[in-house]
């Protein structure tokens, strides 16, 4: 019933005396994951989106568990990280530098300038943010993430769209990343866009990614 509670419903998939074993073994607290379910659970995901190019990043900083992020390996996904600790977990886990995007979000330049040392992609979530690393990194590909202006999620805390969230620079905001670009010689080379988590209205899910859509044009972003 805890575990209910908890919503870790997939623990009842494990052989409950196994369970047992392992924490006499190994004692407690004991995290016991299902390597096999991890595996059926991101094939599924990845079979769910026909598209001959799909590449799917997980979000480390939902669990950075070494065998896990192997085991994510071995299957072919890519990384998605948000500190300079997540990319080196990623790259001690077999990760390269391509199969990893860094999204930049309230960083310190030193931190820019050390995750840009390793080859990983930048995902820019802010003006300030991009020319800082155009200044510093003039001539570079990047990625932008855009507020795609649609409030959704299962709880306040876990909105990240709209203006009044930290998360995407602000549709309205298209020509000035399009000048800071420019001026330092950058080109973009992915979208992204982080609406909010645990979202149960497909409607307003379908309207972030229509705003989105909306401004990826081929005189926007020629480099996409």
């Amino acid at each position: 019933k805890v575990l209910e509670r908890l919503g870790l419903w997939f623990l009842v998939k494990m052989d409950k005396q196994k369970l047992v074993s392992l924490a006499k073994e190994y004692n407690t607290p004991l995290f016991v994951y299902d390597g096999d379910l991890i595996k059926q659970r991101y094939n599924e995901f990845f079979s769910f989106i026909p598209y001959n190019k799909l590449k799917v990043k997980y979000a480390m900083k939902a669990n950075y568990n070494l065998a896990i992020l192997k085991l994510l390996e071995q299957e072919g996904a890519g990384i998605d990280a948000v500190s300079p600790g997540d990319v080196h977990m990623a790259l001690r886990a077999g990760f390269t530098s391509e199969r990893i995007l860094f999204t930049a979000n309230k960083i310190t330049d030193s931190e820019m300038d050390e995750v840009k040392s390793l080859n990983v992609l930048f995902n820019i979530g802010s003006l300030s943010r991009l020319r800082k690393f155009g200044k510093a990194f003039p001539g570079s590909e990047v990625c932008i993430r855009f507020n795609p202006d649609v409030v959704a999620g299962e709880h306040k805390f876990i909105r990240t769209g709209g203006e009044a969230t930290k998360f995407g620079i602000l549709l309205e905001k298209l020509e000035e990343v399009k000048s800071i670009c420019k001026e330092y010689g950058l080109t973009v080379v992915g979208i992204h866009e982080h609406t909010g988590s645990g979202i149960p209205e497909t409607v307003q899910m379908m309207k972030g990614m229509q705003n989105i859509l909306g401004i990826i044009k081929q005189e926007n972003f020629p480099g996409l």
